[in-house]
């Protein structure tokens, strides 16, 4: 028995042993009472991100310290794609029944998405804005590129920001994609809300890399 230690399956015991498969399992599960897990995996974090990240937390607490508002003008924002074929996320989505009917969803090859822009901080909600643009048989949804991103800024999120009177105070969160970091798009925010009030790669404040995920849009808003 010694000679199988560390093989990778039971069916590789079972071969080496010229056992029965369901023997081995019979064995593992009822004898020594071993069950199959699988392996979970996390991000590496190495010392530096460690350490980044203890000092934008602590940038985050002097803001505070001076400003005790100032998390709460936090403008969190993110988009989503929603499947205009009713696909659904199995991963979450459940049928509650008495036995299980083996449902089936038929999903196209080439399904129509729609990307929704939406933001809120600790008071107001902004949005929702759709990524869509108008031709000659209506409106479709278009890709996502760093022109059209700053035009929803330019034309919809900065002005319902002004309407709740605090573009001088309010502080915007983009991630990291190429849209949101474009050229055009960190000029305009420079012009909106200077180099201060922005926290992004493409800025003196950066949110650190293999940081947990904390944008509400996706706890409060996407429910994903």
């Amino acid at each position: 028995m010694d000679d199988v230690v560390g093989c990778s399956s039971a069916r590789a015991v079972s071969r080496h042993l010229s056992v029965p498969y369901s023997t081995v399992r019979n064995i593992l599960r009822k004898t020594v009472h071993f069950f199959p897990y699988k392996i979970s995996h996390n991000q590496q974090l190495l010392t530096i991100d460690r350490v980044t990240r203890l000092i934008f937390a602590l940038k985050c607490l002097a803001r505070i310290d001076v400003d005790a508002s100032w998390s709460w003008q936090i403008l969190w924002r993110d988009e989503a794609h929603f499947d205009l074929s009713g696909t659904v996320n199995t991963h979450k989505f459940r049928i509650w029944d008495t036995e299980n009917n083996r449902t089936f969803q038929e999903i196209p090859l080439k399904s129509l998405k729609v990307t929704v822009w939406c933001g809120f901080t600790a008071t107001f909600i902004l949005g929702t804005f759709f990524f869509k643009e108008a031709t000659r048989n209506g409106f479709v949804t278009c890709t996502m590129m760093a022109k059209r991103y700053k035009n929803i800024l330019e034309n919809f999120v900065v002005p319902q920001i002004q309407q709740q009177q605090c573009l001088d105070s309010i502080t915007f969160m983009p991630d990291g994609v190429p849209p949101h970091i474009g050229l055009c798009v960190q000029h305009f925010l420079r012009q909106q809300l200077t180099n201060d009030r922005v926290i992004s790669p493409a800025f003196p404040s950066t949110w650190p890399s293999c940081s947990p995920e904390l944008n509400l849009c996706i706890f409060g808003c996407w429910d994903t």
